[in-house]
């Protein structure tokens, strides 16, 4: 279904995103290392579990934001072997699987229940069984790390001691497949940084795919299929809702849900627009907690201080006298995060991604 909050997990659920799936898929094949990168609620869970689902290769999905709050915003051993250890229960039913991990030191098996004591096990040793169980049967495990630049907070080397399993991965595991999901692409790129010396990915050739907005004629296309499966008609233009809302799949979602409940365009884009600024905000709440100047940065671009001056003099206005550094961080750092873009020309133009962030902004938040 179309119209469904949760990511898609079949191929007819997932809408135009073929050239995309099979190139996930056709890099399963190919590369230890996969990065699928967008905005957010762009599709990239979607995508990735019905390329999982397609190839029908196991997985152990980590979410990265969801260990990050869990744990406080300090990531260790001891949340990462509890996330996995629910996810080893989903594909260890196989007889064989179980067999090889039964004589693992920290792990226990009661049949399909699988425990995982995080102060014994040995994660690379679990993966070296994990790859065994995959070559004899000829397939692929994939280990799935959704949001990974949140693992930049694991351990207390920056995430360099996961760095180097997934290097140990890459150079020595033929069956094992590690796929990165992000949204702040920038900081994905910096968490991982394969062309720094000093990184233990360092040289190595990571896939990226990356996945864009619907364009508006595919965004109209999507809501007026996702009706049609509904067996609803509408009594508005569907382009009206698009202008609003943009081409963000999850966007859409919203909206259509809405409607599908409503069946009237005014009280379904209220409602879609209260829950996606409630999103919005939350996000922007955690963005402030690193700094509130860079929620002011956002609101001083999204009312139209689209240049570094114009950015700089604003922050004065509002009493608030910022240095070129600090300046400079906070609009390198937005734009990594894909809060804001940066366009060069005659003058380097600053922008919000997302519009529905610029409405949030320049509201009473």
């Amino acid at each position: 279904m179309l119209f469904d909050l949760k990511p898609k997990k079949r191929k007819i659920d997932l809408f135009d995103r073929k050239e995309e799936l099979e190139g996930v898929m056709e890099a399963f094949k190919k590369f230890p290392i996969i990065l699928i990168t967008g905005l957010r609620r762009v599709g990239k869970s979607s995508l990735i579990r019905v390329s999982i689902a397609e190839s029908k290769y196991s997985s152990i999905s980590l979410d990265g934001r969801l260990l990050f709050m869990n744990s406080g915003g300090n990531i260790r051993k001891m949340h990462l072997v509890n996330q996995i250890e629910k996810e080893l229960a989903n594909f260890s039913k196989s007889e064989k699987l179980r067999k090889s991990l039964k004589t693992l030191k920290g792990i226990s098996i009661n049949g399909n229940s699988v425990s995982l004591d995080w102060k014994e096990i040995d994660i690379l040793s679990l993966l070296e069984r994990i790859e065994n169980f995959a070559e004899k049967n000829r397939s692929y495990v994939i280990l799935f790390f959704d949001e990974a630049q949140y693992f930049k907070h694991y351990g207390s080397r920056g995430g360099k001691d996961l760095l180097a399993l997934f290097s140990y991965v890459y150079d020595n595991f033929e069956r094992i497949r590690i796929v990165l999901t992000g949204s702040e692409v920038g900081l994905l790129h910096d968490f991982l940084s394969a062309d720094d010396y000093n990184s233990p990915l360092y040289g190595r050739v990571l896939k990226e795919v990356q996945l864009q907005p619907f364009s508006k004629e595919l965004s109209i296309l999507f809501l007026k299929r996702g009706f049609e499966e509904l067996k609803i008609k509408v009594d508005f233009d569907l382009e009206k809702a698009v202008d609003i809302l943009g081409g963000l799949p999850g966007y859409l979602v919203q909206f259509g849900i809405r409607y599908s409940e409503k069946r009237n365009f005014d009280a379904a884009m209220d409602e879609t627009l209260k829950t996606i600024t409630g999103m919005i905000k939350g996000e922007l709440e955690e963005l402030s907690g690193k700094s509130r100047r860079y929620v002011k940065a956002l609101k001083y671009i999204a009312s139209g201080a689209d240049t570094w001056s114009k950015i700089k003099n604003i922050f004065a206005i509002n009493g608030d006298i910022i240095s070129d550094s600090r300046l400079f961080e906070i609009l390198t750092n937005l734009e990594k995060m894909c809060w804001v873009k940066k366009e060069k020309g005659e003058k380097v133009i600053y922008t919000v991604v997302d519009p529905m962030v610029r409405h949030v902004v320049l509201s009473k938040y």
